[in-house]
């Protein structure tokens, strides 16, 4: 199965959960009623209406925050379509005209210079235990989601 298929399970599928803020910064969670997700730690922007809600480098207050309570806005929306470039950026159409884009910045530079992340995005299917990265080397990288 390659990462066009992975991700075409999530069609269709209602955001039950996103979060972001709070002590975990700008790393986002977005969990799908189908029992998969994505785990997103690079740039990312959220857009409605043609209008950018918050971007990975907004306020992440708990609560009150504007990447905080921009994020829950997906809550309920389903997802409709995606487009994903050779470099992995992602954007994610969701219903009512809420765009998600990513932007894989995470590079190899900055984990040879002892930096804390190697992973640009995950998504996971927890049913078929598999997760798959896209790593600071611009990679797809496949593994058990249980270990």
């Amino acid at each position: 199965m390659n990462i066009n298929e992975m991700l075409l399970l999530t069609i269709n599928s209602k955001v039950t959960l996103s979060k972001s803020g709070g002590c975990v910064g700008s790393l986002w969670l977005i969990d799908f009623d189908n029992n998969t997700s994505f785990y997103i730690y690079c740039t990312w922007r959220i857009e409605h209406n043609n209008q950018v809600l918050a971007t990975s480098n907004d306020d992440i207050t708990p609560i009150i925050g504007r990447l905080t309570r921009s994020v829950k806005e997906l809550e309920g929306n389903k997802l409709i379509s995606f487009n994903i470039n050779e470099q992995y950026d992602l954007i994610l159409y969701f219903e009512n005209n809420y765009i998600v884009k990513v932007f894989c910045d995470v590079s190899y530079s900055q984990t040879d210079n002892e930096g804390t992340y190697d992973t640009n995005w995950n998504f996971s299917i927890p049913n078929q235990d598999l997760v798959i990265s896209i790593n600071n080397y611009f990679e797809m990288k496949m593994g058990k989601y249980y270990s």
